[in-house]
């Protein structure tokens, strides 16, 4: 089994305010195109391969996307490998009609995360141009669920200490338009300091017990409309983080191999580089250092959350 973590480019159409990432670089190049295609072809023993489309915003990327998860997609069923793919994007330019290629292609998990109601989330989940991006997201979702084919969206709900007041007003809101549509689940999360430039005034709620309140509070209107809620309590007890899986790897728009999606400016997160032949080149002590982290490592708590794992299989 492999899964491989791409970033197709690691530009956004977003700033949102408590965002971690640089945008420095930006769309994978055609030869390290080929080279993931190289790297999938070449691996013999293969059984199941997962793609996670990640970024940047991998939409704002939609020809690279086509390009290896069409390529993906026509190797594995060719050769009787199971394969999955799923997508974490804002949601802005995941249309019907780019829905409906990504669903030709088998990516059929999708995470959109959402800030609040309308003017909660303008003011936090903010286009690149200083607009606000809600409506289109909505509208965008709207069109998906209107598709007449299987697939699953997690909408994670960030919640925080300003915008506590306006998730009721959101929850019924999507509970009137897709109310007891089980291909949607719901997942409340605080938003987290990841090392963004501003961290520092992020309004996160701090206590835990705090924050457990607040998601059972919201959990409980949600299942007024919802039947599938995915619960932190239910995460944190069953979860082991991808970046600790040795089958797990991030390849970023540089061709630059990692482990974890949050810590992608630290020294220790690159392991290795994926070569223009398709092969690895990896920094043998930095991988066992992910694969086996202590106990208390900090990254147990910040890069588990990076990808919510709810429809990755085992």
């Amino acid at each position: 089994m492999l899964r491989l973590i791409l970033l197709p480019t690691e530009q956004c159409n977003f700033r949102c305010t408590y965002c971690y990432e640089a945008f420095e670089i930006g769309k994978m190049s055609q030869g390290i195109q080929e080279a993931v295609c190289r790297l999938i072809e070449g691996r013999d023993d293969l059984r199941y391969l997962q793609l996670s489309w990640f970024g940047g915003e991998p939409l704002a990327a939609f020809d690279v996307v086509k390009r290896i998860g069409g390529f993906a997609h026509e190797h594995c069923e060719r050769n009787g490998i199971a394969y999955n793919a799923d997508m974490t994007t804002n949601g802005y330019l995941l249309d019907g009609e780019r829905a409906a290629t990504l669903l030709d292609q088998k990516v059929e998990s999708y995470r959109i995360s959402l800030d609040g109601d309308r003017e909660a989330h303008d003011r936090t989940r903010i286009r690149a141009n200083g607009r606000g991006s809600f409506d289109r997201i909505l509208k965008n979702i709207e069109a998906i669920v209107q598709i007449d084919r299987e697939f699953r969206i997690m909408l994670r709900i960030h919640y925080h200490r300003e915008n506590l007041e306006s998730i009721p007003g959101l929850i019924e809101r999507l509970g009137r338009t897709f109310g007891r549509e089980d291909r949607i689940t719901l997942f409340f999360r605080n938003i987290s300091r990841f090392g963004g430039p501003n961290d520092a005034a992020l309004p996160i709620v701090e206590e835990k017990e705090k924050r457990q309140a607040i998601e059972k509070t919201f959990e409980e209107q949600a299942k007024t409309w919802f039947t599938n809620l995915y619960s932190n309590e239910t995460d944190d007890k069953k979860y082991v983080c991808y970046a600790c899986q040795g089958n797990s790897l991030v390849i970023r728009a540089n061709g630059a191999v990692q482990k974890c999606t949050v810590a992608l400016y630290d020294d220790r997160n690159t392991i290795g580089r994926l070569n223009d032949d398709g092969t690895l080149t990896v920094d043998q002590g930095k991988f066992r250092a992910w694969i086996a982290p202590p106990s208390d490592s900090p990254c147990r708590s910040a890069a588990k959350h990076a990808v919510p794992p709810p429809y990755a299989r085992p």
